[in-house]
């Protein structure tokens, strides 16, 4: 079975992550009680690390900046380079004797038999191509220094889905996409009976295969709505990979609305908190309310202590691949 070390942004999956009979690893703290040093420097310790000598070690993070439930605030770029100091411990174990004043005897221990890493989701996804030229890819930047480390890397619903270096990773097997829709799917038929399914934006249609508007982004955060299509009288379920600001999806229900639908609903992979706070998801619960349906892969206090009834649960995904890497 597969041992776990949990990074920042995983930590809140800790629990049902043990239930399922996995040993579960986190870092440490500091002599300071933190995780960061005060000139900002990120300390990075994973105790009792010498129970994984000769284990089959998966990685775990979440690529995004912290929301309101992590006391430390952590930027997309520090979970970045937390995950390259855990995998770059883990490719050279060792252990550390205080011998004396500030004199250290540092000793090699066994690496782990197989490392993993798995992305519940994926860092810099609004950097993952080019637009204008001297752009940075930041993404695809982050993965080719995590797979000098490691052989694969899975990523649950990774934004740049279709661009082509991504494509190609994937087709050689070095990234595996995992998505939690199906699992999104089934809920929605419960909570949603009878709803039909719609995308929100073009790349949504054709990555799942739905209907829906068009979508012109005019800012980093916002976009306009663009072409129609018939929704009077029908209960609608819009279906998409993430949550930012939230307000594509309310001019969307807006317009739906007065379209004439009779409900709107919307069920999303990633809810991600912004560096302003999570007020972007208290306003969605307000206005949506049980109508919102969205899952844990990212750590935020909205969803994972006020409103974890509107949260599904990635941990069986989580499950499932690490069961189909063994």
């Amino acid at each position: 079975m597969w041992n776990l070390i949990l990074a920042s942004g995983a930590e809140h999956l800790k629990e049902p992550l043990e239930k399922r009979g996995y040993q579960v690893f986190t870092s440490g703290l500091n002599y300071d009680g933190r995780r960061f040093f005060y000139n900002g420097d990120l300390y990075t310790r994973i105790e009792e690390i010498e129970k994984l000598q000769g284990k089959k070690v998966c990685v775990i993070q979440s690529g995004n900046y912290s929301g309101e439930l992590e006391q430390e605030k952590f930027t997309t770029q520090d979970r970045i380079f937390e995950v390259i100091q855990i995998l770059h411990l883990l490719r050279n174990l060792y252990s550390v004797e205080e011998v004396g004043h500030k004199e250290y005897r540092h000793s090699p221990l066994e690496n782990p038999r197989e490392i993993l890493l798995l992305l519940t989701c994926m860092p810099s996804g609004k950097q993952d191509h080019a637009v204008r030229t001297g752009e940075c890819n930041s993404a695809r930047s982050a993965l080719e220094v995590f797979l000098h480390y490691v052989s694969r890397v899975g990523i649950i619903d990774p934004h740049p889905w279709n661009v082509e270096w991504f494509t190609t990773l994937r087709a050689s097997g070095r990234i595996i996409d995992l998505s939690m829709v199906p699992y999104l799917l089934e809920e929605i038929k419960k909570r949603f009976p009878g709803s039909e399914l719609v995308a929100p934006d073009e790349g949504a249609q054709v990555r799942l295969g739905l209907d829906g508007f068009g979508k012109k982004r005019t800012s980093s955060v916002e976009s306009t709505l663009m072409g129609d299509f018939p929704v009077e009288g029908k209960s609608l379920t819009f279906v998409d990979d993430l949550i930012l600001t939230g307000g594509t999806l309310l001019k969307t229900r807006e317009h739906t609305l007065e379209k004439g639908a009779t409900q709107f609903a919307f069920a999303a992979t990633h809810a991600l908190p912004l560096i302003t706070g999570e007020d972007n998801l208290r306003r969605l619960v307000d206005i949506l309310g049980k109508d919102l349906l969205v899952t844990n892969t990212v750590p935020s206090k909205t969803f994972t202590r006020d409103y974890p009834e509107q949260a599904l649960d990635c941990t069986p995904l989580i499950d499932a691949f690490l069961t189909s890497q063994s």
